[in-house]
């Protein structure tokens, strides 16, 4: 085997042992450690907030699309008029 491809294969290594102990010892590894053992689970009263703060964000998406919906529209209809206006 050449030694390039020692080198190369031993910074491979190397190099993603690194980034998994990063990723291990942050806040992804901690969540899914906690999650793995149990510790960290939502009360009954947390569980129904954020089932409240979810439907408040859906109300709210819907609405943002009703208005982008509505600008559409108008748009369409400016753009048509222009080239109606132009003769195009």
């Amino acid at each position: 085997m050449d030694k390039g491809w020692v080198v190369t294969i031993t910074l491979c290594v190397m190099s993603l042992s690194v980034a998994s102990i990063f990723v291990l010892l942050g806040p992804v590894g901690r969540a899914l450690g906690e999650r793995l053992s149990g510790r960290k689970r939502l009360d009954d009263q947390e569980l129904r907030d954020l089932r409240g703060e979810v439907e408040d964000l859906r109300h709210q998406l819907g609405d943002v699309q009703e208005r982008v919906d509505f600008a559409e529209r108008l748009l369409a209809k400016q753009r048509v008029a222009q080239h109606i206006g132009t003769g195009e």
